[in-house]
C-alpha cells in the first residue's frame, strides 16, 4: 500500500512539474483559495477573488521541492504526529496524497519549536510551514476542498526598488551598520555574530549590477580591507518585497 501511494505521488508530481503556471491566476475563480509562492516564500489566501492576508512561510529545499500545481485541501487535523521525524505538526492541512501539508512549524513533545525549521528559510521535506498563530488563523478559515495553488513566481512580490535593496545592503556594511544589513536578509544561514565577523571592517564597492532574469541580479564587487583589494567577486541576489531572500557567489 505504501509503495502504491509513493507511485501515485510520483506520477502526480511528474504531471504537475511539466505544466505551466497558468493555474496560479485561478484564485479569481473560486470562493476560497490559498496561493503559495515558493520563490518569495509567501502564502496568501483569497475569498471570492479578494486577498484576505499574506503570511511569510518556509517551503522547499532543492532536494525536497514543494510541488507546484493546483491542489485541494483534503483533510484537516489540529495536531498530528509525523512518524518520519517524530515531531508534532500543529494545524495540519493536507493538500496532496498523504505526504504534502500546510502546517505550523514542527514542535517536540514538550511543545518546543524545531530549531532547524524557521520562517523565511528553505527547509527539508516538502511541506509549507507557517508560524503557529498564522497557521491557526488559516486553519480556522480553510474548508475541505479549498484550492491550493503553488507556483515559483519571481514577479509577484517584486518592486521597482529591488536594485536599491542591494545598494542599501552594501552601504550598511561599508558604514559598519551590520545589524541593519543583516536585517535586510530573510534567509539567515548564520547568526548575526557570524555575519558581523565575516563583514567587519570590510569595504565593498559595487562595480556593476545587471538584471539577469526577472528579479535575479548579477552583482560584481571589489572587496577591500585597510584600503587593500583582497578579492573580486560575482554574486547573484534574489529580491522579494524589498528583502534579500537569497544570495550566492558565482565562481569567477
Amino acid at each position: 500500500m505504501n509503495l502504491l501511494k509513493a507511485l501515485i505521488t510520483f506520477f502526480l508530481l511528474l504531471i504537475y512539474s511539466t505544466t505551466n503556471s497558468y493555474y496560479y491566476d485561478d484564485y479569481k475563480n473560486y470562493d476560497k483559495v490559498i496561493r503559495v509562492n515558493t520563490f518569495a516564500m509567501k502564502l496568501s489566501y483569497y475569498e471570492k477573488g479578494k486577498k484576505i492576508w499574506t503570511f511569510s512561510v518556509s517551503t522547499w529545499d532543492e532536494k525536497n521541492p514543494t510541488p507546484l500545481g493546483k491542489f485541494k485541501i483534503s483533510t484537516k487535523s489540529e495536531l498530528m504526529l509525523s512518524k518520519s521525524v517524530w515531531k508534532l505538526m500543529p494545524y495540519r492541512m493536507e493538500f496532496l496524497n498523504w505526504v504534502y501539508w500546510i502546517h505550523a512549524l514542527p514542535e517536540d513533545f514538550k511543545w518546543n519549536l524545531d530549531t532547524k525549521s524557521v520562517i523565511w528559510s528553505e527547509a527539508a521535506w516538502w511541506c509549507v510551514r507557517l508560524d503557529k498563530k498564522n497557521a491557526k488563523t488559516l486553519y480556522n478559515w480553510v474548508n475541505k476542498w479549498t484550492y491550493v495553488l503553488i507556483s515559483y513566481d519571481k514577479k509577484e512580490f517584486a518592486s521597482k526598488d529591488d536594485i536599491n535593496v542591494i545598494k542599501k545592503y552594501f552601504g550598511y556594511i561599508n558604514n559598519w551598520k551590520y545589524k541593519e544589513a543583516y536585517n535586510l536578509r530573510t534567509n539567515k544561514n548564520y547568526t548575526f555574530d557570524e555575519f558581523k565577523k565575516i563583514y567587519k571592517w570590510l569595504n565593498i564597492n559595487i562595480m556593476d549590477i545587471k538584471k539577469n532574469n526577472n528579479h535575479d541580479f548579477i552583482v560584481k564587487t571589489e572587496i577591500y580591507k585597510n584600503n587593500t583589494l583582497i578579492k573580486k567577486s560575482t554574486s547573484v541576489f534574489q529580491i522579494s518585497e524589498e528583502k534579500i531572500i537569497k544570495s550566492f557567489l558565482l565562481k569567477n
